[in-house]
């Protein structure tokens, strides 16, 4: 976090006396926060802030304070007033944009990041982020072209090519996809999510192989419903049912109501039924039972739907 910002015309409506304790303030709350006290920080800043809303480089750390604590709607009004008195600042509309972004204000966001172009045509996270926007809004071409230029200002960002990635897998370019995560892995192989990433690619791609081993890595350290759910899929494209299933039951474990692993466990027990030659008739009626619970839940599935409708025929026709 940049706790001085950018000091641009901190001169003050105020008096003398009234800036002059303004400032005192921001230095207080400067060594709290060292000091490890960011409540105390962020009272100072508040007070500092209404003494002097020109003080920018209050309105700056309050901001960033804010945001680092996940309460964007509190640090919207003062990335607002930072861009109005500091509109050319190199990274206010990028925390602007941010923050609009991180509030679902979509619109917003995408003109802060295109100020914060502006100002610096390779600022490589406002375009990456814009990308993502644009993917949200369903803008594809807009979105590849602005995760790209993302990768192209900033080579070495792991973010940057992540994002990339997840464009290029949106966009059905599988295999330039799987590059860029594994660019962003190589930059920065910390980036656990990206490993989730990269194990859906590749069972996507039906590299199975390759996608358990990263899927298997992944839930070690992503003990969640969504990663067992994806290392199952590619456990059960290497034809490893019981390993899926098991996986499977590990997702509804962590949340029952993950109807994504309903349809994969019941996709494998009609997997099973059909390398068993359909003899096991609990199998399917199994699968179907997976089904029903999952629609259940969310009764808008086309594709459960029409799975379910396909195999009470079949079970009606055999009658």
């Amino acid at each position: 976090m940049c706790i001085l910002g950018v000091i641009y015309g901190c001169a003050s409506s105020n008096s003398p006396i009234s800036e002059s304790h303004a400032i005192d303030l921001y230095v207080q709350a400067v060594d709290a926060y060292h000091n490890g006290d960011r409540a105390d920080a962020i009272a100072k800043l508040q007070t500092a802030t209404q003494k002097d809303p020109k003080l920018l480089m209050a309105q700056s750390m309050l901001g960033d304070l804010y945001r680092e604590q996940g309460q964007y709607s509190l640090a919207l009004p003062h990335y607002e007033t930072l861009a109005q008195l500091d509109p050319y600042g190199l990274t206010t509309n990028y925390r602007l944009g941010l923050t609009d972004q991180f509030l679902d204000r979509l619109q917003n966001a995408i003109a802060a990041y295109l100020k914060s172009l502006e100002i610096n045509p390779r600022d490589a996270k406002s375009a990456s982020n814009l990308g993502l926007i644009y993917m949200t809004l369903g803008r594809m071409e807009d979105a590849l072209t602005y995760t790209k230029k993302g990768t192209e200002f900033d080579p070495k960002s792991a973010s940057a090519w992540s994002n990339y990635g997840v464009v290029l897998d949106a966009t059905g370019h599988a295999a330039a996809a799987e590059q860029a995560y594994r660019k962003s892995l190589e930059l920065n192989h910390g980036q656990q999510a990206i490993l989730v990433n990269l194990g859906a690619n590749l069972t996507r791609q039906k590299k199975s192989a390759e996608a358990i081993n990263v899927l298997e890595e992944a839930v070690r350290h992503f003990d969640n419903a969504v990663t067992h759910k994806l290392y199952g899929d590619a456990l059960a494209s290497g034809e490893r049912y019981d390993e899926a299933i098991k996986e499977y039951d590990s997702a509804l474990a962590k949340d029952p109501r993950y109807y994504p692993a309903l349809n994969g466990k019941a996709d494998v027990l009609i997997a099973q039924y059909r390398k068993g030659l359909q003899l096991d008739e609990n199998l399917k009626a199994s699968a179907m039972t997976l089904w029903k619970q999952s629609l259940a839940i969310d009764p808008q599935q086309p594709h459960t739907q029409a799975a379910l409708q396909e195999w009470t025929q079949q079970r009606l026709f055999a009658k």
